[in-house]
């Protein structure tokens, strides 16, 4: 009888020492958990990485494969991993280890442009950071080698993008020891495997850390606090690349709006059939988005009111939107999504975000992540949300579906 205890003792303390070093921890506890709205999805697969994994937004998706930014943070590695629509592992690579570099332990974007992977990783360091560029064959994993970009100047990267016969590498920096970080873009041969520097630039335009930027139709669209105030920058892609243009001429159009307060955190330009749609603050907790029209040297068409936005604390918009059928999402910081009418500014809806009965528990649910649309309905993961993917229905803004246990 002894000996029985002392096995059931075992197993018990196998089981609760198994439970802990898990990195997958879900709390069902009823008393704890308490769902305002009992809707479910069906989960197809969910996969255990192992790893940290980045932010959709710093990710990317081709239509067929994921590329995910990861790290694993007891070693200090970072990692890139490539799955499919099945959640099969087509690939797993140690940038790390690859780079010969064991400082390069963070990767803070990972785009595919053409038949590459752009990777951009950082080395923390005060006053600025290190950041490099690494290549990587999107198809076999192969790695192709590295490009110091800057160092010890840069605050943060924007996501690669390309354009004709250039791939581009934007940062935002500081070369005077201060807080002015200054637009930086490396223009790359897109040809090669290798990285081949064609041009690089130094704009004095203040660009805020995380800015996003677009590329469409040969024009880079890039947000600014310029000089002061909140400005659309329209510059000529072709023009970027070529050393024997000036930074002047590369500038199409700067776009200022003279009573703004600045751009928003993260938040950068949108194109939509010529419709260009950026975003700034007036004052605190006064957000605005504006819409310009290309094809009239962009004039601006609407700008939201200022009570677009229902203030609930601070609020702004913060990931990147989703446009679908003539709708644009934008998730806000603190548990609010909202969505307006493309051609003319008017809000449609805007909903509360929260899942839990209790605040407490929606202490993370910060919409940092952008969201992906399937048969007329929005899908998010609120970021830290330890909890849920929710679905939404595109034209009423109500929740729809969820899917629960999903670890962040």
């Amino acid at each position: 009888m002894k000996r029985y205890y002392l096995i059931v003792l075992f197993l018990f303390s196998l089981i609760f020492i198994i439970s802990f070093s898990s990195c997958i921890w879900w709390n069902n506890n009823e008393n704890d958990w308490k769902f305002k709205e009992s809707i479910d999805h069906q989960l197809i697969w969910e996969k255990y990485v192992g790893l940290s994994i980045a932010s959709m937004n710093y990710n990317d998706f081709d239509g067929q494969y994921f590329y995910l930014a990861a790290k694993d943070c007891l070693n200090d590695e970072a990692y890139v991993l490539k799955y499919d629509l099945d959640g099969n592992l087509k690939w797993k690579i140690n940038i790390t280890q690859l780079s010969s570099d064991p400082s390069q332990d963070t990767i803070v974007q990972v785009k595919k442009l053409g038949n590459l992977l752009y990777i951009i990783s950082f080395n923390f360091s005060i006053p600025g950071n290190s950041y490099y560029l690494h290549i990587v064959d999107a198809e076999s994993g192969q790695y192709y080698g590295k490009y110091l970009l800057t160092e010890g100047s840069a605050y943060d990267g924007i996501a690669p993008d390309t354009d004709g016969n250039t791939n581009f590498v934007i940062l935002s920096c500081d070369y005077s020891g201060n807080t002015y970080r200054k637009l930086t873009i490396f223009c790359f041969d897109k040809e090669s495997t290798t990285p081949v520097l064609l041009n690089s630039r130094v704009f004095d335009f203040e660009v805020v850390m995380n800015s996003y930027k677009c590329i469409y139709d040969g024009k880079m669209y890039i947000t600014s606090d310029y000089p002061k105030n909140a400005a659309l920058i329209v510059l000529d892609c072709e023009k970027l690349a070529n050393p024997s243009y000036t930074n002047e001429e590369c500038i199409i159009k700067i776009i200022e709006e003279q009573e703004s307060n600045d751009v928003w955190n993260w938040l950068g330009p949108t194109v939509i059939d010529n419709k260009i749609i950026s975003s700034y603050s007036v004052a605190d907790n006064d957000y605005r988005f504006a819409c310009y029209d290309e094809s009239k040297d962009y004039e601006k068409i609407w700008e939201s009111p200022s009570n677009m936005i229902p203030i609930v604390g601070n609020s702004p918009p913060k990931a990147p939107l989703t446009y679908f059928n003539g709708k644009v999402i934008y998730p806000c910081f603190n548990y609010y999504v909202g969505c307006f009418d493309v051609n003319n500014g008017k809000l449609l809806w805007f909903t509360d975000n929260s899942l839990c009965e209790d605040p407490a528990n929606d202490r993370g649910n910060n919409n940092d992540a952008m969201g992906a649309v399937m048969n007329n309905k929005w899908y998010i993961q609120p970021v830290n949300s330890n909890s849920a993917i929710i679905i939404y229905d595109i034209t009423t803004g109500k929740k729809v579906g969820r899917i629960e246990n999903i670890p962040t």
